[in-house]
C-alpha cells in the first residue's frame, strides 16, 4: 500500500515527464563568424560575451511569448 509520500513521488515524475515531452527543442545556434547579438566580428564563439548571450536569450524568451 502507498502513503502520501509514494504518491507524490509519483505525481512528481508525471509532471515532469510530460513537461519534459513538451518543452520546445531548438536546434543549437550556427556559428556564423559573428556575435549572434551585436554582429561583432568573431571567430569560434556564438557571442562576444555573457552580456550579449545574456540579451539575445531574453529577446528570444519575450518573442516567444508573444
Amino acid at each position: 500500500m502507498s502513503d502520501c509520500a509514494d504518491r507524490a513521488a509519483s505525481q512528481e515524475q508525471l509532471n515532469f515527464n510530460v513537461a519534459m515531452a513538451n518543452r520546445v527543442n531548438t536546434p543549437p545556434l550556427p556559428k556564423i563568424g559573428r556575435c549572434h547579438n551585436c554582429h561583432e566580428p568573431m571567430d569560434e564563439q556564438l557571442f562576444c560575451d555573457a552580456d550579449c548571450r545574456d540579451d539575445y536569450e531574453q529577446r528570444k524568451r519575450v518573442s516567444r511569448q508573444n
